[in-house]
């Protein structure tokens, strides 16, 4: 989060297959579990913003404007 920005919580259900992966991580990283989870949900925009891009389901522009990234 950067200066400024105001959070909200989210409440999730995990399977206890899913929460074991992200407990394991968190051990193997060293790192809280909401930080995980920030940073996965983060990568998986990319992923996401990307796959509706190959799929011509939104310009490059639009994909840049949804992430908060620049375009270059």
């Amino acid at each position: 989060m950067t200066e400024g920005e105001t959070s909200t919580v989210v409440t999730l259900c995990l399977s206890k297959e899913t929460l074991r992966v992200v407990e394991d991580l968190c051990a193997l990283e060293k790192i809280d579990r909401a930080i995980l989870l920030k940073d996965l949900i983060k990568d998986g925009f990319l992923d996401r913003v990307i796959f509706l891009y190959d799929k011509v389901k939104l310009s490059a522009g639009r994909g840049a404007e949804i992430l908060g990234i620049p375009l270059r």
